[in-house]
């Protein structure tokens, strides 16, 4: 039998990125153990799990432990009571969203690996430096990868009128990871124009000057994992209170509606 590999994951690195930079730290240390190092590779949390978070987890092992009130797999989107409990949360902070909205996932590292299934052959852009699993997502699916310059020129946080050529798909890091540069609101909505506005206006005039002469029509903009700080160093009230700022900049242009 003539099994055929996808030869694309031969484009891959050797390593995984934070598994060669823990090689090196490991390897420093080693030979240098007077030295303190500073490790600033993959993020990690640095303080134990709050009281409230302890008491729900021995809870719900114990619920699992008892016949009437054990849950067996969940749905592929969630529980139910856990969706609602989610939505509730968010419109207690001025976001309204249904359950039906929420998907609730293994995390968004896996999510922004899995997406790129559905996004079909089209061409990518991909700030750098940048967080791996963009960069070895769509190595791994064999799409066409075009860099954008993250650099000291940009603030790390590259824009529309830097680009050549415009791709189908863009990945926008903020904060950026590994450089930490976050952009403002006003950088974001530049952005927002360039993708979906039809208008007489320098960032659509810009987009037509790149090749695309209409405007996507965009439905979501992907929030990842980054934006709430590596760690969990914002509390859920925060990172809502910012959602919700944020939110106002991401306007909706000539009848698109995001």
């Amino acid at each position: 039998m003539n099994i055929k590999i996808n030869e694309n994951y031969n484009n891959l690195k050797e390593s995984y990125l934070f598994s060669e930079t823990a090689k090196r730290i490991n390897k420093y240390s080693a030979e240098n153990p007077d030295k303190k190092v500073i490790k600033l590779s993959i993020g990690v949390v640095t303080l134990p799990l709050t009281k409230t978070v302890i008491a729900a987890m021995h809870k719900a092992v114990d619920e699992m432990a008892d016949k009437d009130t054990f849950r067996g797999y969940p749905p592929e989107y969630g529980y139910d009571f856990l969706r609602e409990a989610i939505a509730g949360y968010y419109e207690r902070h001025g976001v309204k969203i249904d359950a039906d909205e929420v998907f609730v996932s293994d995390g968004a590292k896996s999510d922004c690996g899995n997406i790129v299934d559905i996004l079909g052959d089209n061409d990518i852009l991909i700030p750098d430096p940048v967080y791996p699993v963009y960069m070895d997502s769509n190595i791994m699916s064999g799409r066409n990868i075009q860099l954008l310059q993250a650099n000291i020129d940009n603030n790390f946080l590259p824009m529309p009128d830097g680009l050549e050529k415009k791709p189908y798909i863009i990945y926008l890091c903020s904060p950026n990871n590994p450089t930490g540069a976050v952009y403002t609101k006003e950088q974001l909505a530049k952005w927002v124009e360039y993708m979906t506005s039809d208008g007489d206006s320098p960032m659509a005039n810009l987009r037509r000057k790149n090749g695309r002469d209409k405007a996507w029509k965009l439905k979501y903009l992907g929030v990842g994992n980054e934006s709430w700080g590596c760690g969990g160093s914002m509390r859920p009230e925060y990172y809502a209170d910012l959602y919700r700022r944020y939110s106002t900049y991401c306007r909706n242009y000539d009848g698109n509606h995001l």
